[in-house]
């Protein structure tokens, strides 16, 4: 998750935490697990470009909700920075 999304540690921790609460213990092992099966090598050279963004997506957005996440993203902020 860190290396496909160039986050460091804490920022991927502290996004996927409250991704996991947003999302629920039921939805979050199967976005990790697409966001996993769309990001490993050999599945990037077999499946197209568009069907791994469809796989990647629900997480992607679940981490990626608001201005804060954004900005953290981007590295305007830090982690130490998100309410």
């Amino acid at each position: 998750m860190r290396k496909a999304l160039g986050l460091s540690a804490a920022e991927t921790e502290l996004l996927l935490g409250r991704a996991r609460r947003r999302i629920g213990r039921r939805g979050y092992p199967l976005r990790i697990a697409a966001f996993a099966v769309a990001t490993t090598p050999l599945v990037r050279r077999l499946i197209p470009r568009s069907a791994r963004a469809r796989l990647a997506a629900p997480l992607v957005h679940a981490l990626l909700t608001g201005p804060a996440e954004n900005l953290l993203y981007t590295g305007v902020l830090s982690n130490r920075s998100i309410p």
